[in-house]
């Protein structure tokens, strides 16, 4: 990436770029407090960006100042709810445990492709 983002505009901007996203955003609240939201990018504005939760059939908006990490996934690709849960503390290295096996990033990219109706070489 060769232009430089600074501040929440930069960050709106690039997120606007991203819509009908599936990703994972992580905030901090508090002192040590993650709070993950997970769900399909609609709306973006300059503080604020809106995930459409399919999981719970409802919309969530986050808020941009509290935001720490956002991960961006192939469509159909986002991780099951219980993958979803974060760390007690943003220090902490949380492993995840799931009865869903782990699909290889060359799987997904084959899924994606398929769902999507193109041909691969």
């Amino acid at each position: 990436m060769s232009e430089l983002i600074v501040g929440n505009a930069g960050l709106a901007s690039y997120l606007a770029g991203n819509i009908g996203r599936e990703l994972i955003a992580e905030f901090q609240c508090g002192n040590d407090e993650v709070v993950r939201k997970a769900g399909t990018l609609t709306a973006v504005e300059n503080d604020f960006f809106v995930l459409r939760d399919d999981m719970n059939l409802r919309d969530v908006v986050c808020v941009l100042n509290h935001l720490c990490f956002i991960t961006f996934y192939l469509s159909g690709t986002l991780p099951q709810a219980e993958e979803r849960q974060p760390s007690a503390s943003l220090g902490e290295v949380r492993s995840v445990s799931s009865t869903q096996p782990v699909q290889s990033s060359a799987l997904a990219a084959l899924n994606y492709a398929k769902r999507k109706g193109r041909k691969l070489d």
